[in-house]
């Protein structure tokens, strides 16, 4: 016996979940083109590195060393530089929660990568690495390209979806697969 889950169809709402995620990108893009131009004359032995940020569950940013070029002590003192930079925390959460909503929206059963993800606030950090996809690079440069799109960076990192995390979905949401005012 084989037991196959299909799960919901994509929500109504998916456009205009991709624009609200899309406008949301750019002031992201905006806030952290700001906070890297700042770091280069308040912290030029950092904004030099190579760096990734997130952001966690409560909210945060968190940077990530994955070139590990920065000590503990330099890692701590970006996390907080980025954490008080003007605009670009509010900007990061209001980007993951529309990436949240989008994925959200999307339908397992449609072939879209992704309806297959799950992403919340709680794996968020684990799966979306920001900085890749705010910087500036090379089409002829393919070193770190799957980092460059939220959607291979979902594809590979994120957690796959399940009829247990569809129905979290449902409970987070209050039953409701997307119901969010743009």
């Amino acid at each position: 016996m084989v037991n196959t889950w299909v799960g919901r169809s994509d929500s109504p709402d998916l456009p205009r979940f991709v624009d609200r995620f899309n406008g949301a990108h750019g002031v992201l893009k905006s806030a952290f083109n700001a906070f890297q131009a700042s770091l280069a004359s308040t912290a030029p032995d950092l904004a030099g590195t190579d760096y990734g940020f997130t952001v966690q569950a409560d909210g945060r940013l968190k940077v990530l060393d994955k070139a590990g070029q920065l000590s503990d002590a330099n890692a701590q003192r970006l996390t907080d530089l980025l954490n008080r930079a003007p605009g670009l925390q509010a900007a990061a959460v209001a980007y993951r929660n529309a990436a949240i909503d989008m994925v959200d929206a999307g339908s397992p059963s449609s072939g879209s990568l992704m309806g297959l993800r799950s992403l919340t606030n709680e794996n968020f950090a684990s799966t979306i690495d920001l900085a890749p996809l705010l910087r500036p690079h090379a089409p002829s440069n393919l070193k770190g390209a799957q980092d460059r799109l939220f959607i291979t960076q979902l594809a590979y990192k994120g957690e796959r979806a399940t009829e247990e995390t569809e129905r979290a979905m449902f409970e987070r949401r209050g039953g409701e697969v997307i119901n969010v005012t743009v």
